[in-house]
């Protein structure tokens, strides 16, 4: 069994290639016979398509369809603006939550025996507890987020080939 992609040979058959690409597939194909077959069958499937006569629908087929639809469905909706308070809410709700988490978290910190030795550093004066604390918390944030982010390549990979079928 040939491993070799079947766009690749959509691009030899169609001519969609580059003329390096496709010699580049011509010479596997000329040593690959799986590849000669379904090129073959493609070949074939093309012909029996262009075989096939071409139907036009009848011109009232569009005045017949509109006849059948009721006469709410044919009015035009007008979109009516919709503005929701909840995602306003759950987001004053979360900024409202942070904070607090920041500041209980600034009041412990400065209780810590190591808060004598950084409170004497530069950005420790210029942001203060409660901006240390901020940035703590932010970075703990994202080092969870990159531990997170494995499970959540592993799982999107697992999931990404669920309805392929050959």
């Amino acid at each position: 069994m040939c491993d070799m992609n079947k766009n690749h040979l959509l691009l030899l058959y169609f001519h969609e290639g580059t003329d390096r690409e496709e010699q580049k597939i011509q010479n596997h194909v000329n040593q690959c016979t799986d590849c000669q077959d379904y090129l073959l069958l493609l070949d074939q499937t093309n012909q029996t398509l262009y075989k096939w006569p071409d139907h036009r629908p009848h011109p009232n087929t569009w005045d017949l369809i509109m006849a059948k639809l009721p006469e709410k469905q044919m009015k035009p909706a007008v979109a009516k603006p919709i503005i929701s308070i909840t995602p306003i809410l759950m987001i004053l709700f979360s900024i409202v939550a942070i904070l607090g988490v920041i500041f209980l978290v600034h009041d412990k910190m400065t209780l810590l025996p190591i808060w004598e030795t950084i409170k004497e550093w530069v950005p420790v004066q210029f942001f203060g507890s409660f901006g240390v604390a901020a940035i703590l918390f932010f970075l703990f944030g994202i080092l969870v987020s990159l531990s997170l982010a494995p499970a959540l390549i592993l799982d999107f990979q697992s999931k990404k080939y669920k309805y392929h079928y050959n």
